[in-house]
């Protein structure tokens, strides 16, 4: 249920759930709290705080007057392909820990901290999965890309996945959206050190009145980058990586009535890094520094039977690269802007539709591809039909202007909820994603240009999931996907030898995914964990696609007794073939050796006055294998980092 206020009774403070039903905890809860939940249509909710595990809460519709009913949840609620990701304690000190615990992602590194970093989904292409910071789309419109390393630690505090979300989100979505959410919890302040010279420090302060909720946070992190790898039974040094992040951000809710609450959030965030390139091509004195800027607010009117949102966003960068040794400096400021219009109306008990207007521009200046700009506007409608209990049947439809083209995505599902059983969904449709402003305008030279012709890239999926609990405690999850996808942007030689990006690839993927999860404990443990399979092939060679993992795990224990808790999260990736030049200089096919990539966390409280003191100690790649995604980008080995927060 979107937009229903949360309010811890005790604490008297609240939150409210996002346009997915997720919610933060307010506040200052604690075990043995109760929170009422409060949304015009809906029966008031009591729901009493047992422990620190995720809550779920099923809201009745409101037809008959009835007094308030405590509840406690038991049983695991499905909510519409969304996974939720239990953040860790571990996960303060690595951006990397939360995302490998969603099953079938991949993490894409160029070495290191200050390696640009992305994610991609299931085999797929990084630029075919969206990430989002509170509503705001992170995405890059000079390569279409998300770097992660831009996402300052402490802003990770919720975070869930959407794995079917195309009509939302159009172009770049058709392999899932990563949504990321930085409501605080509480207050707190963090300091933190480790291994290559890391330092991390932040501070976030968080106040809730009545109608009110702002937090504001701020933090630096540094790191002197270079590490050792073993190459060819030898062991090297990795030199110009130092890296240095400042951020400052801060977030605003109020309920200017009791049916309309304004939102607003805003981050800066600066690095200074060295770039220290691929190992065949190394660059000890290249240099990159950039400024980030994220800014959305948004005005919701909460209706009786739906409601109506308007949100405005805005990304903005500004970077600048050099290398003397190779005589480069460009600059490049990136830009998009845009609103969204959106609205949810139950007709009935039944029928119930979605729709949006969104409208979005685009820009560049860059010493590279000059002044570009980019237009376009979507139209979208999703309606829900369910005729029985047990049945829900969802169509949707979306149509993208962008510039002169125009896009048509189209998604059905269809869930069946046999109550013991589990509850079934099959979904099918399709998604695209539009060229970079790189790939159209890139500089002519010599050797390479830019293709203003090319096409958006375009897929179709299918996806049966069962999702059921046994007893009451133990959850679990098998979906099969199958992806095809075609126009695939590849930049590759023409007739005339000069590199250009062409619309040529065909791919096909299929996955397999299991996991499952205990929420209870058991003698203080708690385990979770995924096996993911995953087929694929390049339909122009036949071949399997590079760097993708035909088998990949993962498997999380936690254990808690009184004031201790132990993390262990361990990452299975299989062999990954790829191609490369031999010393010939000819093209051959290569293999990755599969690895196991653990980490672990020790943290424990201690109470000093009315705040609480938590001290941290984390081992990062225990193992200490070669966990590089590219060979030619080699990962630090084992690293240890120790700190402390304080709640208040």
């Amino acid at each position: 249920v979107p937009f229903a206020s949360v309010i811890n009774l005790r604490a008297k403070t609240w939150s409210v759930t996002d346009e997915s039903g997720f919610f933060q905890v307010p506040a200052g809860t604690l075990p043995g709290d109760s929170l009422k939940v409060v949304r015009i249509g809906f029966s008031t909710s009591y729901h009493r705080i047992q422990d620190q595990r995720v809550q779920e809460i099923l809201l009745a519709q409101e037809v008959l007057a009835l007094d308030p009913v405590h509840t406690v949840g038991k049983k695991a609620i499905a909510n519409g392909g969304l996974d939720k990701i239990n953040l860790l304690e571990i996960d303060a000190f690595s951006r990397k820990n939360a995302l490998n615990r969603m099953p079938g992602t991949m993490i894409r590194s160029y070495g290191g901290l200050s390696g640009i970093t992305t994610v991609s989904m299931e085999g797929g292409q990084a630029v075919h999965t969206k990430v989002t910071l509170d509503g705001v789309d992170l995405t890059n419109a000079q390569n279409g890309l998300t770097d992660l390393s831009d996402i300052p630690l402490s802003m990770m505090q919720n975070m869930y996945l959407g794995r079917s979300p195309n009509i939302s989100y159009g172009s770049g979505s058709f392999d899932g959206v990563i949504h990321i959410r930085s409501l605080l919890k509480q207050s707190y302040i963090h300091f933190s050190s480790g291994s290559f010279g890391y330092l991390n420090g932040s501070g976030g302060y968080s106040h809730s009145a009545a109608n009110t909720n702002f937090q504001l946070q701020a933090g630096q992190t540094s790191s002197q980058g270079n590490y050792s790898f073993k190459q060819d039974n030898s062991t090297r040094s990795r030199f110009n990586n130092d890296y240095e992040q400042r951020f400052i951000s801060g977030q605003y809710q109020r309920y200017t009535h009791s049916n309309r609450l304004v939102k607003g959030s805003i981050l800066t965030v600066g690095h200074n890094r060295g770039v220290a390139g691929a190992l065949s091509w190394p660059s000890p004195k290249a240099r990159r520094k950039n400024n980030l800027i994220l800014a959305g607010v948004e005005c919701i009117q909460i209706l009786q039977k739906g409601h109506l949102r308007l949100q405005a966003f805005q990304r903005s960068s500004d970077e600048v690269f050099k290398d003397v040794d190779m005589g480069t400096d460009s600059h490049h400021e990136v830009g998009s802007r845009g609103i969204k219009l959106s609205g949810k109306y139950r007709l009935n008990e039944t029928i119930g539709v979605n729709s949006f207007f969104t409208a979005k521009f685009e820009s560049i200046a860059s010493t590279d591809i000059g002044q570009r700009k980019r237009k376009s506007k979507a139209l979208g409608l999703q309606a829900w039909v369910q005729p029985l209990t047990l049945f829900m049947f969802r169509p949707g439809l979306r149509t993208d202007f962008i510039d002169k083209t125009r896009v048509t995505t189209i998604n059905v599902e269809s869930t069946l909820d046999l109550q013991s059983v589990g509850e079934i969904s099959v979904i099918m449709g399709t998604g695209f994603h539009v060229p970079s402003f790189n790939d159209l305008y890139w500089p002519a030279d010599p050797y390479s240009k830019g293709n203003p012709d090319l096409e958006p890239e375009n897929s179709k999926f299918s996806i049966v999931r069962w999702e059921s609990t046994l007893g009451e405690y133990f959850h679990y999850t098998v979906e099969y996907r199958d992806r095809q996808s075609q126009n695939l942007i590849v930049w590759a030689a023409d007739e005339n030898y000069i590199w250009k990006p062409q619309n040529l690839n065909k791919t096909d993927r299929k996955n397999l995914i299991i996991s499952a999860s205990l929420p209870v404990s058991i003698s203080g443990w708690t385990p979770s964990g995924s096996v993911t399979r995953t087929e694929t092939e390049d339909l122009n060679t036949g071949k399997a696609l590079q760097y993708v993992p035909e088998s990949s795990a993962n498997i999380t224990l936690t254990y808690a007794a009184g004031d201790i808790q132990f993390e262990f999260q361990g990452r299975y990736t299989g062999e990954r073939s790829y191609q490369a030049y031999s010393a010939d200089f000819e093209i051959t096919d290569k293999v990755i050796d599969p690895f196991l990539d653990i980490n672990a966390g020790a943290h424990f409280t201690l109470p000093v006055l009315n705040e609480s003191i938590r001290f941290h100690i984390i081992a990062e790649n225990i193992l200490d294998k070669n966990t590089a995604f590219f060979p030619d980008y080699p990962e630090p080995g084992l690293s240890i980092k120790a700190g402390m927060t304080i709640k208040f």
